[in-house]
Protein backbone atom coordinates (compact mmCIF):
# COMPACT_ATOMS: atom_id res chain seq x y z
CA UNK A 1 0.00 0.00 0.00
CA UNK A 2 1.43 3.45 -1.16
CA UNK A 3 1.91 5.56 1.91
CA UNK A 4 3.08 9.66 0.90
CA UNK A 5 6.48 10.61 2.62
CA UNK A 6 7.31 13.84 4.56
CA UNK A 7 5.85 17.00 2.99
CA UNK A 8 8.77 19.68 2.23
CA UNK A 9 9.09 23.28 2.24
CA UNK A 10 10.19 24.30 -1.12
CA UNK A 11 10.56 28.00 0.38
CA UNK A 12 13.25 27.18 2.83
CA UNK A 13 16.62 29.38 2.64
CA UNK A 14 19.42 29.93 4.49
CA UNK A 15 19.73 32.94 6.57
CA UNK A 16 23.13 33.71 7.85
CA UNK A 17 23.20 34.99 11.59
CA UNK A 18 23.48 38.29 12.61
CA UNK A 19 26.99 38.83 14.10
CA UNK A 20 27.73 39.99 17.34
CA UNK A 21 29.37 43.74 17.55
CA UNK A 22 32.64 43.66 19.63
CA UNK A 23 33.81 46.68 21.92
CA UNK A 24 34.80 49.62 19.36
CA UNK A 25 38.20 50.15 18.72
CA UNK A 26 39.26 53.60 18.84
CA UNK A 27 41.51 54.79 15.74
CA UNK A 28 44.32 57.42 16.36
CA UNK A 29 44.29 60.35 13.63
CA UNK A 30 47.88 61.35 13.68
CA UNK A 31 48.46 64.93 14.21
CA UNK A 32 49.82 66.40 11.05
CA UNK A 33 53.50 67.80 11.27
CA UNK A 34 52.87 71.45 10.72
CA UNK A 35 54.80 72.76 7.35
CA UNK A 36 57.62 75.28 8.61
CA UNK A 37 57.16 79.45 7.81
CA UNK A 38 59.03 80.77 5.02
CA UNK A 39 62.52 81.94 5.73
CA UNK A 40 61.69 84.79 4.27
CA UNK A 41 58.68 87.66 4.62
CA UNK A 42 57.08 89.06 2.07
CA UNK A 43 54.48 91.73 3.58
CA UNK A 44 53.23 94.18 1.24
CA UNK A 45 53.39 95.23 -2.87
CA UNK A 46 53.10 98.52 -4.05
CA UNK A 47 51.20 99.42 -6.38
CA UNK A 48 49.28 96.15 -5.60
CA UNK A 49 47.02 97.40 -8.61
CA UNK A 50 47.55 97.86 -12.21
CA UNK A 51 45.93 98.08 -15.60
CA UNK A 52 46.71 96.05 -18.46
CA UNK A 53 48.76 97.12 -21.75
CA UNK A 54 50.62 99.54 -19.58
CA UNK A 55 53.94 100.26 -19.68
CA UNK A 56 56.98 98.35 -17.59
CA UNK A 57 56.65 99.67 -13.95
CA UNK A 58 58.66 99.93 -10.59
CA UNK A 59 56.96 97.41 -8.25
CA UNK A 60 58.31 97.92 -4.58
CA UNK A 61 58.28 94.81 -2.41
CA UNK A 62 58.35 95.48 1.59
CA UNK A 63 58.91 92.45 4.07
CA UNK A 64 61.63 91.07 6.13
CA UNK A 65 64.90 88.96 5.85
CA UNK A 66 65.29 90.35 2.52
CA UNK A 67 69.31 89.76 1.27
CA UNK A 68 70.85 90.83 -1.66
CA UNK A 69 70.67 87.59 -2.70
CA UNK A 70 67.23 87.66 -2.67
CA UNK A 71 65.40 87.93 -6.18
CA UNK A 72 61.92 89.26 -6.90
CA UNK A 73 59.60 87.05 -9.45
CA UNK A 74 56.54 87.51 -10.92
CA UNK A 75 54.87 84.25 -12.56
CA UNK A 76 57.97 82.37 -11.98
CA UNK A 77 60.54 84.93 -13.96
CA UNK A 78 63.12 86.37 -11.98
CA UNK A 79 63.01 89.73 -12.60
CA UNK A 80 66.30 92.84 -12.43
CA UNK A 81 66.00 93.67 -8.33
CA UNK A 82 67.80 95.88 -6.62
CA UNK A 83 68.27 95.63 -2.64
CA UNK A 84 67.53 98.41 -0.85
CA UNK A 85 67.54 96.94 2.60
CA UNK A 86 66.39 93.68 4.86
CA UNK A 87 62.80 94.84 4.33
CA UNK A 88 62.77 96.64 0.79
CA UNK A 89 63.27 95.34 -2.49
CA UNK A 90 62.62 96.66 -6.08
CA UNK A 91 62.15 95.76 -9.30
CA UNK A 92 60.91 96.45 -12.52
CA UNK A 93 58.13 94.26 -14.11
CA UNK A 94 58.21 94.12 -17.90
CA UNK A 95 54.55 95.31 -19.92
CA UNK A 96 54.76 92.00 -21.22
CA UNK A 97 53.81 90.78 -17.58
CA UNK A 98 50.67 92.63 -17.71
CA UNK A 99 48.82 92.40 -21.47
CA UNK A 100 45.87 90.80 -20.07
CA UNK A 101 43.37 91.42 -16.70
CA UNK A 102 44.09 88.66 -13.97
CA UNK A 103 46.06 88.54 -10.54
CA UNK A 104 50.02 87.85 -11.07
CA UNK A 105 52.20 85.45 -8.03
CA UNK A 106 54.90 87.07 -6.55
CA UNK A 107 57.66 85.77 -4.96
CA UNK A 108 60.75 86.34 -3.06
CA UNK A 109 63.68 83.94 -3.61
CA UNK A 110 67.13 83.02 -3.73
CA UNK A 111 67.59 81.66 -7.51
CA UNK A 112 68.75 78.70 -5.89
CA UNK A 113 65.60 78.92 -3.88
CA UNK A 114 67.50 77.93 -0.47
CA UNK A 115 65.32 81.39 0.70
CA UNK A 116 61.95 82.00 -0.08
CA UNK A 117 59.12 83.64 1.05
CA UNK A 118 55.07 83.46 1.19
CA UNK A 119 53.63 84.58 -2.03
CA UNK A 120 51.60 87.63 -3.44
CA UNK A 121 49.97 89.06 -6.22
CA UNK A 122 49.50 92.16 -8.04
CA UNK A 123 46.28 92.55 -9.54
CA UNK A 124 46.40 93.31 -13.35
CA UNK A 125 42.56 95.43 -14.00
CA UNK A 126 41.34 95.91 -17.59
CA UNK A 127 42.16 99.05 -18.78
CA UNK A 128 39.54 101.24 -19.45
CA UNK A 129 38.01 101.49 -23.00
CA UNK A 130 36.23 104.34 -24.85
CA UNK A 131 32.22 103.06 -24.90
CA UNK A 132 31.28 104.50 -28.18
CA UNK A 133 30.47 103.13 -31.77
CA UNK A 134 31.88 104.36 -34.94
CA UNK A 135 28.97 104.78 -37.49
CA UNK A 136 29.63 106.81 -40.28
CA UNK A 137 31.81 110.05 -41.59
CA UNK A 138 30.89 113.64 -42.62
CA UNK A 139 33.47 114.59 -45.16
CA UNK A 140 34.51 115.33 -48.89
CA UNK A 141 37.51 115.09 -50.42
CA UNK A 142 37.95 118.74 -49.68
CA UNK A 143 36.19 119.16 -46.37
CA UNK A 144 38.45 117.83 -43.30
CA UNK A 145 36.68 114.31 -41.83
CA UNK A 146 34.54 114.30 -38.58
CA UNK A 147 33.59 110.87 -37.44
CA UNK A 148 30.19 110.10 -36.01
CA UNK A 149 30.43 108.75 -32.95
CA UNK A 150 27.36 106.19 -30.85
CA UNK A 151 27.76 106.13 -27.25
CA UNK A 152 27.46 102.62 -26.11
CA UNK A 153 24.31 103.67 -23.93
CA UNK A 154 21.86 106.62 -25.47
CA UNK A 155 21.02 107.84 -28.48
CA UNK A 156 22.89 110.64 -29.45
CA UNK A 157 25.69 111.09 -31.85
CA UNK A 158 28.69 112.67 -31.40
CA UNK A 159 30.63 114.42 -34.18
CA UNK A 160 34.36 114.64 -33.81
CA UNK A 161 37.53 115.06 -35.33
CA UNK A 162 41.27 114.91 -35.21
CA UNK A 163 42.67 116.49 -31.83
CA UNK A 164 39.12 116.50 -29.92
CA UNK A 165 38.73 114.59 -26.30
CA UNK A 166 36.10 111.69 -26.38
CA UNK A 167 34.93 110.73 -22.72
CA UNK A 168 37.10 113.06 -20.90
CA UNK A 169 40.38 111.11 -21.73
CA UNK A 170 40.26 109.54 -25.35
CA UNK A 171 42.02 112.00 -27.99
CA UNK A 172 41.10 111.53 -31.39
CA UNK A 173 44.27 110.70 -32.92
CA UNK A 174 43.21 109.55 -36.30
CA UNK A 175 40.03 108.79 -38.46
CA UNK A 176 39.64 106.72 -41.59
CA UNK A 177 36.72 105.07 -43.40
CA UNK A 178 37.06 101.89 -41.57
CA UNK A 179 38.45 102.84 -37.86
CA UNK A 180 38.74 105.89 -35.26
CA UNK A 181 41.81 106.01 -33.62
CA UNK A 182 42.47 107.10 -30.05
CA UNK A 183 44.83 107.48 -27.59
CA UNK A 184 44.04 107.34 -23.75
CA UNK A 185 45.62 110.70 -21.86
CA UNK A 186 45.93 109.35 -18.64
CA UNK A 187 46.85 106.04 -19.67
CA UNK A 188 49.22 106.61 -22.73
CA UNK A 189 46.96 103.39 -24.24
CA UNK A 190 45.75 103.29 -27.59
CA UNK A 191 42.41 102.01 -28.82
CA UNK A 192 40.88 101.99 -32.08
CA UNK A 193 36.88 101.49 -32.62
CA UNK A 194 36.48 99.93 -36.48
CA UNK A 195 33.43 100.98 -38.22
CA UNK A 196 30.09 98.99 -37.26
CA UNK A 197 27.18 98.94 -39.31
CA UNK A 198 22.76 99.17 -38.61
CA UNK A 199 23.48 95.48 -37.72
CA UNK A 200 26.54 95.62 -35.50
CA UNK A 201 28.62 94.48 -38.04
CA UNK A 202 32.44 95.79 -38.17
CA UNK A 203 34.90 95.66 -40.37
CA UNK A 204 33.37 97.42 -43.46
CA UNK A 205 33.72 101.23 -45.00
CA UNK A 206 31.93 103.59 -43.16
CA UNK A 207 29.29 105.68 -45.12
CA UNK A 208 30.16 109.35 -45.96
CA UNK A 209 27.22 111.49 -45.36
CA UNK A 210 27.39 115.61 -46.80
CA UNK A 211 29.27 117.76 -44.43
CA UNK A 212 26.87 119.84 -41.84
CA UNK A 213 26.67 123.67 -43.15
CA UNK A 214 29.93 125.55 -42.73
CA UNK A 215 30.11 127.66 -39.52
CA UNK A 216 32.31 131.05 -39.19
CA UNK A 217 34.63 129.00 -37.99
CA UNK A 218 34.86 126.85 -41.18
CA UNK A 219 35.01 129.96 -43.25
CA UNK A 220 38.38 130.00 -45.44
CA UNK A 221 40.17 133.74 -45.55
Amino acid sequence: MYAPGPARNIFAYYVKPTPIPGPAVAVETPTPTPSPPPPVTLGSLQPANVYARTADFTLEVTGDKFTPQTRVYVEGQELPTAFKSAQQLSAKVPASLIQSPGARSVLVRTPDGALYSNGASVNVMPAPTPQYTFIGIFGTKRYVDKAILKPTVGSDTLTVQRGDIVGGRFKVTSISERAVDLIDTQLNIKHSISYSDAKGATGGVAPRFPPPPATDDDDEP
